[in-house]
């Protein structure tokens, strides 16, 4: 069946839904038992010509992109993405006035139907629109491992190794010499199960019926709130989460180590010895991954540190140049990334050296997009509503013992409190 016709389908069980809804046969005023069991055939009808008319519409699109235009033919311009968004958006609010004309993709049910709520499919093309530029911008959410969940409630078997001694790498296996003839001793590894729910984060943005019939700025504007706010919420989580309905955040996780400031240090400085600790303390095999977090404050202290040579001191963080260079944004040879979720400068963790790989993020799915006009219909105001099921915490369950003893290593390391 070609896309017109599904497209056609599609709207004359839309139109046999929404009359039911209007004229229910109810004795009581509600729908009858016949009527509701055509309303839900026509729903689930609804929900897989949905299904067929996206994949039509991704076929065609394919076969237009392989076939390529045939000499002389004028193809139509394609429009650019913030303005489809916002056609769209201002077709939402068009569906939903009384007499209004817009685009015929709405479907009835408890939940998304206009007939009962005022919900509106969001096409797939929406979510993604606002999902992707959330991977592909944030540094901290690219960093961590990400993993897709069928259920939102995942767990996983890890390897328990608290240490690198004998007899506890890797959970307990040993490797050893063992002489001609004698027994061979066994060692078996132990094991921990790690448990990430992807909870809902949610974002609901009201929109005037004024920034409605402005398409181009829709197209950017409500897109866009969204994915700043969801963006800063979930990485402000994978610093300072409390592992209470949100994620467990890197601040307040077991595997944490703090380093002590340098005796005699000032209130509110960063020092170079401070980051030579700290990079003394990070686990050995993350250095070629790690990165150190800094809070907008922490700046000024680094572009002071230096290294003391004689009676002077040689400038660490400074490029060759000076001030008048292009800043190296590097320390031990790590990027350095300003976050600004992270505690203030001379708290504990305004400075994070962090392997983001021991870092698991859990989403359910992309981000899902509804809108209803009922909740402010006495303002004029459409809600448009994205939810982000998305859940996270560190592999690790403590620091770990290095294997000729000291001080323990981890993935995750801050400065102390220099108050």
């Amino acid at each position: 069946m070609k896309l017109h016709e599904l497209l056609e389908k599609r709207t004359r069980l839309a139109e046999e839904g929404k009359a039911i809804l209007a004229a229910p046969a109810g004795a009581d005023g509600y729908l009858s038992a016949e009527q509701e069991t055509r309303h839900q055939a026509l729903t689930e009808e609804i929900g897989r010509l949905d299904s067929l008319v996206s994949a039509q519409a991704k076929q065609d699109d394919i076969d237009r992109r392989t076939q390529g235009s045939p000499v002389g033919e004028q193809r139509e311009p394609q429009e650019p993405a913030e303005l489809r968004a916002g056609q769209f958006l201002q077709s939402v609010a068009h569906q939903m006035t009384p007499g209004g004309r817009g685009l015929e993709t709405r479907a009835y049910g408890m939940s998304e139907g206009i007939g009962s709520d005022g919900g509106f499919v969001v096409p797939p093309e929406q979510s993604n629109l606002l999902l992707q530029p959330i991977l592909e911008a944030n540094p901290v959410l690219n960093l961590c491992q990400r993993v897709p969940s069928q259920t939102g409630n995942i767990q996983f078997p890890y390897v328990d190794e608290s240490s690198r001694v004998d007899g506890s790498r890797h959970g307990g296996t040993l490797a050893y010499r063992v002489p001609e003839g004698d027994q061979i001793t066994k060692s078996l590894s132990a094991f921990k199960r790690l448990s990430v729910k992807a909870d809902k984060l949610v974002v609901m943005v009201p929109a005037t019926d004024e920034l409605l019939d402005d398409a181009p700025a829709l197209g950017t504007t409500i897109p866009t709130l969204a994915r700043a706010e969801l963006e800063f919420a979930a990485v402000n989580e994978v610093i300072n989460g409390t592992g209470t309905g949100e994620m467990l955040g890197i601040l307040n996780s077991p595997s944490l180590v703090s380093v002590a400031k340098e005796i005699g240090q000032d209130a509110d400085t960063i020092v170079y010895e401070n980051c030579l600790a700290m990079w003394a303390r990070l686990w050995p095999r993350g250095r070629g991954k790690a990165v150190w977090l800094v809070g907008p404050g922490t700046e000024t202290q680094l572009y002071q540190m230096t290294l003391g040579v004689g009676v002077a001191g040689q400038p660490v963080f400074m490029p060759a140049g000076g001030a008048s260079a292009t800043p190296y944004a590097s320390l031990f040879g790590r990027p350095v990334i300003t976050v600004e979720q992270l505690p203030a400068l001379g708290e504990q963790g305004d400075i994070i050296l962090a392997d983001l790989s021991q870092f698991l993020v859990v989403e359910r799915s992309g981000i899902q997009g509804q809108s209803s006009i009922h909740l402010r219909f006495d303002y004029a105001e459409t809600l448009f509503r994205y939810i982000w099921r998305v859940g996270g915490q560190p592999i690790w369950s403590s620091a770990q013992t290095p294997y000729n003893g000291g001080a323990t290593v981890s993935p995750f390391v801050v400065l102390d409190e220099r108050g």
